[in-house]
């Protein structure tokens, strides 16, 4: 009997810190690149960047709860739209982030900082003859809950060293610099940002939240690419 209540208590404890952890909700925070050293713009014009266009698949499948399942390895999430649910892997709601409008202000800051144009800005409207026009083509989210066969007392094992999760962030983008006069694309290429992945341990959850990261790594690809077409000198 006391053998029993020990382990109703462990499996009660470790429901509980997994609970906390998958309510904590995480919030958009991008951190843009440092500052250029070039002394004037490469082009002296001003450019606005327009909210991105969403290209997503709408899927989102949750089958955490299935680690809970008898001879159930784990349960899974797989979501295209990840900011449009609840509950993630290992944090809750995913507050104050709109793709859309954050991922396009995240340029802005990017673009200022390179100073390629006189003057960078959001807006709807495309201007009167620079703008860049994004175009969302993936933020995949995986994940997995071990309960290795054992359904709820599966966790067990995660006490004595073995895996909890497993997450996983994918991004790619379609960045176009567009002539808004003569309504001609002088630059498009796709962008996929390194995978992030990581395992999980009890003990140490990580962030499944990760795409302010890979954003940056994709802008400096773009800034890069950019900065190479516009000293060549783009034909407008």
């Amino acid at each position: 009997m006391f053998k029993n209540l020990t382990l109703k208590l462990a499996i009660l404890m470790i429901a509980s810190m997994f609970s906390t952890a998958c309510s904590t909700h995480q919030t958009w925070i991008y951190r843009a690149s440092g500052k250029s050293m070039i002394s004037k713009p490469l082009v002296n014009e001003p450019i606005v960047i327009v909210p991105f266009l969403d290209q997503r698949a709408s899927t989102n499948d949750n089958k955490t709860l299935l680690y809970a399942v008898p001879f159930m390895p784990f349960g899974w999430a797989n979501y295209e739209a990840p900011e449009g649910v609840a509950r993630h892997i290992t944090s809750g709601l995913w507050q104050n982030y709109k793709p859309v409008d954050d991922f396009a202000k995240a340029l802005v800051l990017e673009m200022e900082n390179a100073e390629l144009f006189k003057d960078v800005s959001f807006s709807f409207n495309r201007g009167d003859k620079y703008y860049i026009q994004g175009v969302i083509l993936k933020t995949g989210y995986s994940g997995k809950m071990f309960s290795y066969l054992l359904s709820i007392y599966g966790p067990i094992l995660w006490l004595i060293g073995l895996p909890a999760v497993t997450v996983e962030n994918t991004l790619k983008i379609e960045l176009s610099l567009v002539n808004n006069k003569s309504k001609k694309i002088l630059f498009t290429k796709e962008y996929d940002a390194t995978p992030y992945s990581e395992i999980g341990w009890i003990y140490s959850l990580p962030n499944d939240f990760h795409y302010a990261e890979m954003l940056n790594e994709v802008y400096k690809k773009f800034i890069y690419d950019l900065r190479t077409e516009l000293s060549n000198g783009i034909k407008n």
